[in-house]
């Protein structure tokens, strides 16, 4: 029935509501406000949607196709103005009952009258129906209502219902659960989780974070479907009327559950007891903290639960576990809070409706880029996946090398960052990698794996290891390596020491353990030999840390040697053997330095040219940037440095004369501190769009790259990012506080100023685009608020304070019929 029609059969119009036509409804408290409209409309026969359609310009609202009854509806004063008169309810008592009532002012595309926004369930705080009950003893009447609710306000103790929407198999069901809530009458426990939930809330700061994980925690157990799960099926044998396939089911039956896990997680006691359980070594799995998981199994009233859960290796639950061992329970400054959920264990929202999910996978499926991303995540990790299979195959094993590649892969590199998501991974990928080797992802060092894996690989061809006798027939290496883990065996993780013991290694064996018996002058000659053989091979001993010559550590051995040298504790003899191989086998400046001088001068001496004024474009992207970069700091290097290169032929006058690559794929400090100073030069200051290019170089990127290196730095990190200085120097606005959204807009309405266009405030900023006008106009409303850089920069525009104060909305005339 349309608006009209309701008015003509009633003695008061929609459109007049000073008709002394009595529609009072009282809202709720804490009703949404859409909800409450809803009921308003009901008085006069119509829906929600109609009497804001009738109320509204369709300029000043969004399309009626986009209100869902289970979202939000914000007014601004014009329109709460009428709603009150309608209602008859002062608007101070509005204000106090619903919670959205004021909490925005949405602006329409005309200068005057009432408007409107929407918002879907998925962007507003979490909202159940109201019990039938209370609301027909509240309002006098049989009708549906929607109010703003916490976690531990699903149940009405008074009527004992779930207030979360059911889909019920009949409407004699549906009648008999309340309206299309769950009843409770057959599940006292889970009324009585509640009155424990608000007494937890109100005795610990923490237990709304925790009750979000022990929720995430129990939806990962109810999917699991474990047969020695009996009271679960029991309650959803009393609910038998209730689809039990809806998450809200599922949050009902697991509730009393969720609120002990909260009790657990949050308690002193116990996360002290954790840490002294767990002692210096990060829990594997629960089996590494067995009185925690038994005293969980008991307060949960399942006693078989420790033993299921003693070698689960991911999960929401075992993060949990790891997070409150790294941050101290919470005391450990700078570590990610133990309440954090990963997004693969997060439990649906049941809140969003059917409508809002099509909607919410529409919006999705049009953004193409983030489609394209996730494919490529998977398309990623299925690659990563079949090598890893490949090489698992091969060694039996994944304690793969970081710097390892195969196929021109890096292995190493992609299984280390799924190595850092822990047991936050998803369970599919979680459980195809553990399918290839248990101990992909083990607590402690992949160093130490790997030593173990050699160790293993001996007692595996049936060579005991024979701790008593000094290990013989291992390495060196290796023995040594076994000794320092007996010396240390209490102190190793559990599972450590259940491994050693695997091979022949335990505590009785450990405390007779002799150490590897070592000629030292044999070592020193054989490590000689093979530096001898390296320097023959590569022309010089700055080998890097990884490197192997036929499976000796070659690499690591010059390191530390080089570590000895500069601490001044190398055996003179030694130091002079590597000197006459390499004069700069321990430069006074990084290695890396050396080794890609090293790399330069081979290529140099092979007809390579050096050609500073070409920007270096015969070179690879690498190198190129590197030789450029010494140019550019020529003067700051090491006497001797500049030797070195003066030797290759790059002196300190053609170093003058070098020019960054603008097209250069991997650009370095210098090349981008180069088109900074360009930019800053013709345009003040280091405000760059996201795609700008200057000079062909890509500059905006490259400076949204280092805002972001800064950032990331200034959480890891209490010392300053090093290149901040150097960008400060350009412009001490480079990395503002304030959001890139408020740059981008700022640089719009300083391109209309640039272009001759006068900003008029106390005129409404007429000539400016619609978006513009109304972003100034919202900027002069809270100019007492922004940064006094921000105020200095809108100064630029001409917005004074003064300016500010008298600043009227942007108009917009209405289209003429």
């Amino acid at each position: 029935m349309s608006v009209t029609a309701a008015a003509q059969r009633r003695p008061s119009s929609l459109l007049f509501p000073s008709v002394p036509y009595v529609a009072r409804v009282r809202p709720l408290a804490r009703e949404t406000t859409l909800s409450f409209v809803g009921r308003l409309a009901g008085r006069f026969g119509v829906s929600a949607a109609d009497l804001i359609a009738e109320f509204f310009a369709t300029g000043n609202r969004k399309p009626m196709s986009s209100l869902d009854c289970d979202g939000e509806v914000y007014f601004n004063v014009q329109a709460r103005t009428r709603f009150a008169a309608l209602s008859r309810v002062p608007p101070r008592h509005l204000e106090q009952a619903l919670p959205a009532w004021t909490r925005l002012e949405p602006e329409g595309r005309y200068d005057s009258g009432p408007a409107a926004t929407f918002y879907g369930a998925s962007s507003i705080a979490p909202t159940t129906p109201a019990c039938a009950g209370c609301t027909a003893v509240r309002t006098g009447r049989i009708e549906n209502a929607r109010r703003y609710t916490e976690a531990h306000e699903h149940v009405c103790l008074r009527h004992r219902v779930w207030l979360t929407p059911m889909s019920s198999a009949s409407t004699a069901a549906r009648e008999a659960s309340g309206g299309g809530l769950l009843s409770l009458a057959r599940l006292p426990s889970v009324v009585d989780a509640q009155r424990r939930h608000r007494a937890l809330l109100r005795a610990r700061s923490e237990a709304a974070q925790a009750f979000s994980v022990a929720r995430a925690v129990i939806t990962t157990w109810w999917n699991a479907d474990w047969p020695q799960e009996t009271i679960w099926p029991q309650r959803q044998r009393l609910l038998a009327h209730v689809d039990v396939a809806l998450d809200a089911v599922r949050d009902a039956i697991t509730y009393p559950e969720a609120v002990l896990l909260t009790s657990l997680l949050t308690s002193p006691l116990w996360q002290q007891n954790l840490l002294a359980e767990a002692g210096g070594h990060q829990p594997h799995t629960p089996a590494d903290v067995p009185r925690f998981t038994r005293e969980l199994a008991q307060r949960l009233e399942r006693p078989w639960l420790s033993d299921v859960l003693a070698h689960v290796a991911d999960g929401p639950f075992t993060a949990w576990l790891q997070a409150c061992w790294r941050s101290r329970a919470g005391q450990r400054e700078q570590t990610r809070t133990m309440w954090w959920i990963a997004p693969a264990y997060r439990p649906a929202n049941p809140r969003i409706s059917r409508r809002a999910a099509r909607k919410a996978a529409s919006v999705y499926h049009s953004h193409t880029a983030a489609r394209a991303e996730n494919e490529d995540g998977a398309q990623g990790f299925a690659r990563g996946l079949g090598l890893a299979r490949a090489y698992a195959a091969e060694h039996g094993h994944l304690c793969i090398p970081y710097r390892h590649e195969q196929d021109g892969f890096q292995l190493g590199l992609w299984l280390s960052n799924q190595r850092s998501t822990g047991p936050q991974l998803s369970p599919a990928r979680s459980q195809a990698l553990a399918d290839l080797d248990p101990w992909w992802n083990p607590p402690w060092s992949t160093l130490w794996q790997r030593y173990y894996l050699r160790a293993r690989q001996m007692a595996d061809t049936g060579c005991a290891l024979a701790p008593d006798r000094g290990f013989p027939g291992t390495s060196p290496e290796l023995g040594s390596w076994l000794y320092r883990q007996c010396q240390q065996y209490d102190q190793l993780h559990p599972q450590q020491r259940g491994l050693l013991t695997g091979i022949g290694i335990d505590a009785d064996s450990a405390r007779h353990a002799q150490p590897r018996r070592r000629n030292l002058a044999k070592v020193r000659e054989n490590a000689l030999a093979r530096a001898r053989r390296y320097c023959d091979r590569h022309g010089h001993l700055c080998a890097p840390a990884s490197d192997t010559q036929d499976g000796f550590p070659i690499g690591q051995v010059l390191a530390n040697l080089r570590v000895r040298a500069r601490r001044s504790l190398l055996d003179p003899d030694v130091a002079r053997q590597l000197a006459a191989m390499d004069p700069w086998w321990a430069p006074p400046w990084p290695s890396g330095w050396q080794r890609t001088y090293y790399t330069v001068r081979d290529r140099v001496r092979a007809g390579h040219l050096l050609d500073p004024g070409s920007a270096f474009l015969s070179w690879d992207d690498e190198l190129g940037q590197w030789l450029y970069s010494q140019c550019v700091t020529y003067a700051q290097l090491a006497s001797a440095q500049r030797e070195l290169l003066s030797a290759l032929g790059l002196t300190q006058q053609t170093a003058s004369r070098a020019r960054p690559n603008p097209a250069t794929d991997r650009p370095s400090l210098e090349t981008g501190l180069h088109y900074a100073r360009s930019y800053v030069d013709q345009h003040g200051g280091l405000d760059v769009p996201p795609g700008h290019h200057q000079e062909g170089f890509p500059l905006g990127t490259w400076v949204a790259r280092q805002r972001s290196q800064a950032d990331n730095h200034a959480i890891k990190f209490a010392s300053p990012w090093p290149a901040a200085p150097l960008l400060e120097a350009l412009d001490p606005w480079w990395n503002p506080s304030w959001p890139a959204e408020w740059q981008a807009s700022y640089r719009g309405a300083l391109a209309l100023v640039t272009s001759g266009l006068q900003l008029r405030p106390q005129e409404g900023f007429p000539g400016t685009p619609e978006w513009t006008g109304q972003w100034l106009y919202q900027q002069c409303t809270g100019f007492s608020e922004l940064h006094t850089e921000q105020q200095r920069r809108l100064a630029r525009l001409g917005i004074s304070p003064q300016a500010a104060r008298n600043a009227r909305p942007r108009r917009i005339e209405s289209p003429r019929v």
